[in-house]
């Protein structure tokens, strides 16, 4: 059973006792807790900061006025901002020659949504995200934005907790076991995956002084997808059918630089 459902479970009498407190203060209520902290690798000493840290709005409305429980939406604020920090001071040591711009590309490409869901995987963090039941009922604690602000949440209620070195501790411990399974997260590379249109751009710049051209024919009435073809120095390089203009120039410019069939 679903954290949140767990709790809601034990909660479904909101006039009598047992209140919020005390679902979470259960035998099962305090297992997966410990569980949870046991892959934060950090151990609470304010246990209501990590439940505040788990908990969406959704969960939160379900609950009464009068527990004063909060959402993470401040958390989430707070952990934006050392998670910034934490990775601006991680690209500045590992990259000495990278120019600021250069540096500001590579923190986009680290600090969004899809890395932040893919890290969130590696605490395994939809499993314990406190949800409403509509939401939950619909997969909503799979959602790669509410896991990624989670995510955020956590790193602040650990700063919170202690102090700022254990938030980074904690960082350091999620993106090890990321690097160890996809990759050294801190490098120029990691550019080619989050943005492949601004480095196929680069190249040609470079090379050509000019800019791909992306022509897109609208959707046919066959399939509903767009005909997106790539242009450098008037000649297509590379072309295809997709449903979204946004994912399929993306795939293409990736196609063309992997192949460098922008050098002719």
């Amino acid at each position: 059973m679903h954290f949140a459902e767990m709790l809601k479970t034990q909660l479904c009498q909101w006039d009598k006792k047992p209140c919020f407190v005390t679902a979470f203060n259960s035998t099962p209520g305090t297992q997966i807790i410990a569980q949870f902290q046991s892959l934060l690798k950090y151990q609470f000493n304010n246990e209501a900061l990590v439940l505040q840290a788990l908990s969406h709005r959704s969960f939160i409305h379900e609950i009464p006025e009068n527990f004063q429980f909060h959402d993470n939406e401040r958390l989430e604020f707070l952990g934006d901002s050392l998670l910034g920090t934490y990775v601006s001071t991680k690209l500045f040591r590992e990259l000495p020659s990278a120019s600021e711009g250069e540096l500001s590309k590579l923190r986009g490409a680290i600090v969004n949504e899809k890395r932040l869901y893919e890290l969130s995987k590696i605490i395994n963090l939809s499993e314990y995200i406190l949800v409403g039941r509509g939401e939950l009922s619909q997969d909503g604690h799979l959602s790669s934005s509410k896991l990624s602000d989670t995510f955020e949440a956590i790193i602040a209620a650990i700063y919170l907790d202690s102090n700022i070195q254990k938030s980074f501790e904690f960082l350091d411990m999620v993106v090890g076991k990321y690097q160890d399974s996809f990759g050294d997260l801190f490098t120029t590379d990691i550019l080619f995956e989050f943005d492949p249109k601004s480095m196929l751009q680069e190249q040609t710049m470079a090379l050509y002084k000019e800019l791909p051209v992306y022509q897109v024919e609208e959707k046919d009435e066959v399939d509903s997808k767009f005909f997106i073809s790539v242009l450098i120095k008037g000649t297509v390089v590379e072309s295809g059918h997709f449903s979204s203009k946004k994912k399929g120039t993306a795939e293409l410019a990736k196609s063309i630089i992997e192949g460098k069939k922008y050098l002719n």
